[in-house]
């Protein structure tokens, strides 16, 4: 029924007639997909705010409702279609990037999604929210993502049953990630209007995939991904507007959906976004004030209700009071900063670790690695931080909250520089804007800000660091935009500065400074060619787990497997193993975790008999338990890694 519901409504919606002209059908069914979606979370808020159980069913409700509602609409319009036109090189350019995907989760999360594997405890944390939808119904706060994560996972429950719930959401995850630069070429292809140009564009798409867009989806940050997918439509909106594909009550409708989902998959870009289209409207719709007043009210003010009633109230007054919904803010740490013994310092830069592995053999090999990616930091908080611990609930303490992510401050963007400066050279030589305008100049100023709340204290670098996401957007569709618009005069150029631009490139993937200073040290003093593509480089670096940043191996996934067939037959397992994994076992076997974090009082449970079953790790340094006890318990699954043994 949800199937059905959802293509009836994609399918009329595309078929819905906007304007006279004929338009790109790629494009437009993208977003109209993304449209659906943003409806869907409209809908299932209402609902939830009347307790109605968020479902599959409810869903399929809601999309019935909004189908009859535009089939009455199509109808008197009618039944006129619109017009399309389709391209090879979109569909082209769509299978490059789904096949660049394939590879890249292959390489991560193994065969058939086989290894739950991220960078970060963000990716298990936002699979049991998505579990728990599925067990509650009920959502809260910045709920877009989760709403997404647990509709997939109960669409696909029958065919493959709680067990792959995790396979399913790598899945999810990886398509998100596809979706991504599948929606920026959306985006950029219209101005494209030569073969060398939509070359040079489709390997921009495949770049920008490579930097934020990929390093969410190694860290389980997707939902900052799905909001930048939202924002790309919401300017999508916006150049359809300017060129009069849609009207401007159209504009209006649309808005309010996506500016509403926005504010429920993540508040913290709604501040750059509103604010743009604010004074868009009362830029271009000078002498119409109704108009004007109507676009405030409807798409902007309403959208803010909504998220005044999940965002504020959902977070910072009590509606959602337990401490596992603090990561709605979106302040996750990771588990290993949690420790009741100490914060751990983790220097990930210039720094000699020790990675112990354990192999399938079952032997332990230790080897001195040094790692330099200056990136990535796991830091203590400095006194202006706070933990999760010590957060008060309020925005102020909440923006202070720090965790593992990927920092640098401009290095990614410098060779984005000429193109944003020759961009805004043309908007004040010819007094032209466009749709990036606006918000370039809004999001560069939010950065600006913050940056001083940063040196103030007042803000972490967490959060400073997220604006980057936007930021990497507009520069890249920016960047498409000023060669689509050069003139055969400055092709020279053009050529020029990508052949540069490849060599440097070329030079981060085989990594030629790391071996000449191998051989030499005094031949480089240190990495100078990933320097300008820092990001990429991490994120490929993390994809072939150059720096052994695996944080899930498959022996440790085998043993989750098995557990998590005991939790399907209704057993309680428990995790007597290493602190780093321990929600990555919870998300994998569906369990509602204690939220302590504290092995001691996890391994209590399987000596006071409260749980059936306890995954135990072989090596134990670190893990509070008696080893006598565990060891002569019957084990029911063993491998190199661990057992599994039946708790008397």
């Amino acid at each position: 029924m949800y199937f059905i519901s959802f293509s009836v409504l994609l399918i009329l919606l595309f078929n819905y007639k906007k304007n006279e002209k004929k338009v790109n059908g790629f494009s437009y069914f993208i977003f109209c997909f993304l449209l659906v979606w943003c409806y869907e979370a409209v809908g299932a808020g209402l609902l939830n705010l009347f307790s109605v159980p968020i479902n599959l069913f409810s869903v399929a409700i809601c999309n019935i409702v909004a189908t009859a509602t535009l089939w009455i609409l199509h109808k008197r319009n009618g039944m006129q279609k619109q017009q399309y036109y389709w391209e090879c090189k979109d569909f082209i350019v769509a299978a490059v990037i789904t096949i660049a995907t394939l590879v890249i989760a292959y390489s991560r999360f193994g065969g058939w999604f086989e290894v739950f594997r991220f960078k970060s405890g963000d990716g298990s944390i936002h699979l049991m929210w998505a579990e728990e939808v599925v067990r509650t119904g009920k959502i809260n706060s910045m709920y877009f993502q989760k709403l997404r994560d647990s509709l997939m996972l109960m669409f696909i429950t029958p065919f493959l049953g709680t067990i792959s719930y995790y396979k399913v959401f790598l899945a999810f995850q990886t398509f998100l990630f596809a979706l991504s630069g599948i929606t920026f070429w959306a985006l950029i292809e219209d101005r494209l209007n030569s073969l060398p140009r939509k070359i040079v564009g489709a390997v921009l798409t495949i770049v920008y995939m490579l930097g934020y867009p990929l390093n969410n989806m190694m860290y389980g940050f997707t939902y900052w991904g799905t909001s930048i997918l939202l924002i790309a439509f919401i300017i999508y909106l916006f150049k359809v507007y300017r060129n009069n594909n849609i009207s401007f009550n159209q504009l209006m409708i649309v808005a309010f959906f996506a500016n509403t989902a926005l504010c429920v998959c993540y508040v913290y870009f709604a501040p750059v976004v509103f604010g743009c289209q604010f004074l868009f409207i009362w830029g271009e719709r000078k002498g119409y004030w109704k108009e004007k007043i109507l676009y405030t009210v409807f798409p902007l003010f309403l959208a803010g209700v909504l998220c005044i009633v999940y965002v504020y109230f959902g977070i910072f007054s009590g509606v959602v009071s337990e401490k596992t919904q603090v990561a709605e803010v979106e302040a996750v740490t990771e588990v290993e900063d949690a420790t009741k013994v100490e914060d751990a310092v983790e220097v990930e830069s210039t720094a000699k670790v020790e990675i112990s592995t354990e192999i399938e053999t079952g032997a332990e090999v230790k080897a001195d690695t040094e790692v330099e990616t200056s990136a990535e930091l796991k830091t203590e908080p400095t006194p202006e931080e706070v933990t999760l611990e010590e957060w008060d609930g309020s925005i102020t303490t909440g923006l202070a909250i720090n965790g593992l992510s990927y920092y640098d401050l401009y290095s990614n963007f410098v060779l984005l520089i000429p193109f944003i400066l020759l961009y805004f050279w043309n908007v004040i030589s010819k007094r032209k804007t466009d749709e990036y305008t606006l918000m370039t100049i809004l999001t560069v100023g939010y950065i600006g800000i913050q940056f001083i709340l940063y040196l103030m204290g007042y803000i972490s670098l967490y959060y400073y660091n997220k604006n980057y996401n936007l930021l990497w957007l507009l520069c890249f569709a920016i960047m498409a935009r000023v060669i689509a618009d050069m003139d055969n005069s400055q092709n020279q150029f053009l050529i020029a500065y990508g052949i540069m631009c490849s060599i440097l490139f070329a030079g981060t993937l085989i990594h030629v400074d790391e071996r000449l200073r191998e051989r030499d040290s005094s031949m480089c003093l240190d990495e100078r060619a990933s320097a300008y593509f820092d990001l990429i480089s991490a994120n490929l670096d993390t994809v072939t787990d150059r720096y052994n940043s695996v944080k899930m191996s498959p022996l440790e996934q085998e043993l989750c497997n098995e557990a998590a067939k005991l939790t399907k037959e209704g057993y309680s397992v428990a995790w007597v193993s290493e602190q780093p994994r321990f929600d990555d076992f919870y998300a994998i076997t569906n369990q509602i975790p204690t939220w302590t974090w504290d092995l001691q009082m996890e391994y209590s449970l399987v000596e006071n008999k409260q749980v059936d079953y306890a995954l135990v790790s072989r090596n134990k340094n670190g893990v509070y338990c008696n080893e006598e006890y565990v060891d002569n318990q019957n084990r029911v699954f063993e491998n190199a890694y661990g057992y599994i043994i039946e708790v008397k």
